[in-house]
């Protein structure tokens, strides 16, 4: 069966697909995707010079570093682990500034938008420098301050993701529910600095990088001379539940070995899995479970390519469903 994905509603930073001959298996992946894999800009380091206001520090710091932000060069921004640099560099962090002090006689709000970029070229507008944020004309609240109270920070943003932390996150909801037997209703809620269809794009292109690398490398993680309970040889295979799942529901459904699961292992112990696939009436050779895997995986990558496919005709318009 080719999945197909139709648009039923786009607006309001909501999303709702109707996602037609695709397994369960697959849409949960992409739900687990969607919900912490998706690479996003947060403030991680927050150093407050001074505070006068009312506020606690710690209070203050929490609400920063849950601003949602937007980053359009965030693919080619470094992991802050990855980067060659020892302290931090423009490839690998944003730094902002906030420096404001009620000189009035009444109380004045502190928003996002007074947070502004440090180390900005000349040629860049100065509406660049700001926080872009539409949830009111100033974005959002972060603190009050009365007279002569006043703050001063300094805040560093990196890329991250949302396993790590939910302010790395672009997804406020993310659900799917079953319509027919074939066919189910996705629906993602996401926040005002990004667009619902480019986080469903990046998230099929991760689940699709992901079986390309398990494809290429899958030979790698069998080891023959290690033997589990039932005596088979079985793979180590990295920790991922997102493509272990997948990879075993295709199993099953096209070959139904008698015994095929995997074991998750634990991500600070045993930062891998086990993947058994065995036939008790006639154990399986190297080269006939290698075999297996790979007709599945490249099952599986074909799904995802229609569905990548699916995506493009929506972003063209070319799939839109009115019901």
């Amino acid at each position: 069966m080719i999945p197909k994905i139709v648009l039923i509603k786009d607006e309001n930073n909501e999303m709702t697909l109707r996602i037609k001959n695709c397994r369960v298996s697959v849409m949960n992946s992409l739900r687990r995707v969607l919900l912490s894999e998706i690479p996003m800009l947060a403030f991680d380091q927050i150093c407050i010079e001074t505070n006068t206001g009312i506020m606690n520090e710690d209070m203050l710091a929490h609400r920063i570093s849950m601003i949602p932000l937007c980053c359009p060069q965030i693919d080619y921004m470094n992991f802050q682990e990855d980067c060659a640099c020892v302290s931090g560099c423009k490839r690998c962090e944003i730094n902002y500034h906030l420096e404001i002090k009620n000189n009035e006689e009444e109380d004045i709000g502190v928003f996002c938008m007074n947070l502004i970029r440090d180390h900005q070229e000349s040629n860049d507008r100065e509406e660049s420098k700001k926080i872009k944020c539409t949830t009111t004309s100033n974005g959002i609240l972060l603190a009050r301050l009365q007279k002569n109270q006043e703050i001063k920070l300094n805040a560093k943003a990196i890329k991250g993701k949302g396993e790590l932390h939910k302010k790395w996150s672009a997804i406020n909801v993310c659900y799917f529910e079953r319509e027919t037997e074939n066919s189910f209703l996705f629906h993602i809620e996401v926040n005002d600095n990004v667009r619902c269809i480019d986080i469903m794009k990046k998230a099929i292109k991760i689940l699709h990088d992901k079986f390309i690398i398990l494809e290429k490398k899958i030979h790698l993680y069998h080891n023959e001379c290690e033997k589990d309970e039932y005596g088979s040889p079985f793979y180590h295979l990295p920790y991922d539940d997102t493509i272990l799942n997948i990879l075993v529901d295709y199993l099953i459904d096209n070959y139904n070995p008698p015994i095929c699961f995997y074991q998750r292992g634990h991500f600070l112990n045993e930062p891998e899995s086990k993947l058994v696939v065995f036939d008790d009436q006639k154990t399986f050779s190297f080269e006939e479970t290698d075999n297996l895997i790979r007709i599945c995986i490249n099952m599986i990558e074909s799904t995802i390519c229609f569905m990548e496919s699916s995506m493009n005709d929506i972003q063209w318009g070319l799939c839109v469903s009115k019901k």
